[in-house]
């Protein structure tokens, strides 16, 4: 939405629109409405795409009537992981240097007593001020400023926590990277740590951990959130003067629905014993959140499985465990990584297709496609990986 456009809306009328046409295809609709409704067709359709993707990205929100920028929206934390960052941390004051849609900020509100939202953007702060009125939120001050500027002018100390989730786009390309980050967290740190004792930073779900624990003196948790069991977000947790040679590493699943969660953690230099076994009747693949982290082994330990080898993170036991934090699978054969045996095997069977996965094996899933001849789909999961002997081979198996 563009500044002009924002200026020429009238909200009731706007919604009465998206209600009147949210089932049409918005492709279509803004040629049919160019027509009979002017300049505010592009705006329309735009909503209302925008409000199909919100009913996802943030179920609970969604239900006000909002106002949505497209890119904007695809960049803000899901409502999910929004409300576990607001869970972390608490206070008196907050600023986010990175407002945006102001998702994160609209959580930060219930745990402190007042947010400050810094967004350079003139149209996303306006649209944020409509939003705020609408879901009737009275303790966000909103600056449409430049946040590092800004951040300058206030007084030392002033900050119980600063947020910030750096834009990882220059142009067209996409970074992981910090340094290429926008604001850059390592150039300004310093003036951060006179403002705040704590930061939170939000990194890409890709972000290296390790590169966390060399570049930030200061780290003491890195917390990874899954939302249905896919990595959303890398949280970097620093205070002042703290020393991260006790650095916590934590990974908290949350279900998108409900927002119930579960947490495994551990310090990062803790050894969690591992046991081994040939695989058993049941298989299990940890949350994406739980290998991310490298936390397999304490949801091993929690719920008695054991390792099929030291290169991946499968998992198995006699015992089902249907609330294991992550895919649950029968196993209906172990099969050496032989073409001529896999393949007469599947022949045996008449499985033509089949859901394949790989870790610790030399093919690609594509090779392995093409290899055996094997489309995708089905009710038959096939995992390639190896044994504790290191051992290629295939787990036929099904949920």
């Amino acid at each position: 939405m563009t500044l002009e456009e924002f200026r020429n809306i009238d909200k009731e009328t706007l919604f009465g629109q998206i209600e009147k046409y949210k089932n049409h295809d918005p492709a279509k609709l803004a040629l049919e409405l160019n027509k009979r409704e002017g300049a505010s067709s592009r705006v329309i359709s735009e909503q209302i795409l925008c409000g199909r993707k919100a009913l996802k990205k943030l179920p609970k929100i969604s239900e006000s009537k909002l106002l949505y920028d497209n890119i904007a929206l695809e960049q803000c934390s899901s409502e999910a992981a929004a409300i576990v960052k607001a869970s972390l941390i608490n206070g008196r004051k907050i600023i986010d240097l990175t407002g945006g849609l102001g998702i994160d900020d609209i959580k930060f509100s219930k745990s402190f007593e007042k947010v400050i939202y810094c967004e350079q953007n003139e149209v996303l702060a306006k649209m944020f001020e409509v939003n705020l009125k609408e879901l009737e939120i009275s303790n966000i001050t909103i600056k449409n400023v430049n946040s590092i500027e800004y951040l300058k002018t206030v007084e030392n100390n002033t900050f119980d926590w600063i947020y910030l989730d750096p834009a990882r786009r220059e142009g067209s390309k996409r970074s992981i990277d910090l340094d290429y980050c926008t604001p850059n967290i390592y150039e300004n740190l310093d003036l951060f740590f006179r403002k705040s004792d704590n930061i939170m930073i939000k990194a890409a779900p890709a972000f290296d951990l390790t590169e966390a624990v060399k570049r930030f003196s200061n780290l003491t948790e890195l917390i990874i959130v899954s939302v249905d069991n896919e990595c959303k977000e890398v949280l970097l947790l620093l205070k002042k003067n703290k020393s991260k040679t006790n650095v916590t590493i934590k990974t908290i699943l949350i279900d998108g629905k409900n927002f119930a969660k579960k947490t495994f953690q551990k310090k990062l230099n803790d050894d969690i014993p591992k046991k081994y076994l040939p695989v058993q009747k049941y298989f299990y693949e940890p949350d994406a959140g739980i290998i991310k982290s490298g936390l397999s082994s304490v949801a091993a330990k929690e719920f008695g499985l054991s390792f099929i080898n030291d290169k991946c993170d499968f998992l198995t036991s006699e015992i089902l465990m249907p609330d294991f934090p992550g895919r649950v699978f029968e196993v209906k054969n172990v099969v050496p990584f032989k073409d001529k045996l896999i393949k007469k095997y599947l022949s045996g069977l008449d499985i033509k297709k089949a859901n394949v996965a790989k870790r610790g094996f030399r093919l690609s899933v594509s090779d392995i496609r093409k290899r055996l001849k094997i489309k995708e789909g089905g009710d038959d999961y096939l995992f390639f990986t190896s044994d504790i002997a290191g051992n290629q081979i295939l787990i036929h198996s099904v949920k």
